[in-house]
């Protein structure tokens, strides 16, 4: 039976193939196999302006926290943006609109699934840059999850436009002084709202 369906299977590159890789970044890892440098330029921001931002953040608390949950029966799942997405609308739009996930996008991914007429459960971000809000401008209301470090400027976005908005930490970054996001997100802690979500990974 024919089905018209055209599948590839990538093969793992060869030693060489590694190698060329590397030079080509102009990386190369350690005796372990550790890199030491990415094959990629500075961050958006600098960590003064994350640090900053957490710190700034974490005293809002006219937006509740995300805290933790040991176990929920929904199931995750989250949608990122890429050339394929167009082929798997009918898909993410069942379990948008099944009680068995929790469907989470980032970035211009939400707005896209809204134009298609597909409304995601969460929106999450964690870029620290300002120019993030363009990627709330949707009319409809979709819970936002917002890492501390970011803009300050999408929590006051979200607050005029009466958007349900949580707040956690993505904790990643000790500055030379010491400074450290772990610490300032401790700010977001008080007698009203005692828990917030921080997870490892980073700003981005």
């Amino acid at each position: 039976m024919q089905t018209g369906l055209n599948v590839q299977l990538a093969a793992p590159i060869d030693a060489k193939q590694r190698a060329e890789w590397y030079q080509k970044n102009g990386i190369s890892p350690d005796g372990d196999g550790v890199f030491t440098e990415m094959p990629y330029g500075e961050g958006p921001v600098v960590r003064d302006t994350i640090l900053d931002q957490v710190s700034l953040n974490a005293k809002r608390h006219d937006v509740p926290n995300l805290t933790t949950r040991e176990y929920t029966p929904r199931i995750m799942v989250y949608v990122g943006g890429g050339p394929t997405l167009k082929h798997f609308l009918d898909e993410i739009r069942e379990k948008c609109e099944s009680d068995k996930y929790d469907v989470f996008t980032s970035n211009k991914t939400c707005a896209y699934l809204l134009s298609k007429g597909v409304k995601p459960n969460f929106h999450i971000i964690v870029d620290p840059t300002q120019k993030k809000v363009k990627d709330l401008e949707y009319d409809e209301h979709v819970e936002l999850v917002l890492g501390l470090q970011c803009h300050p400027d999408l929590f006051e976005f979200a607050k005029n436009n009466n958007r349900k908005v949580w707040k956690f930490l993505a904790a990643s970054i000790t500055n030379d002084d010491g400074r450290n996001d772990r610490e300032m997100a401790k700010d977001a802690t008080w007698s009203g709202d005692p828990e917030i979500l921080g997870i490892g990974g980073g700003s981005m």
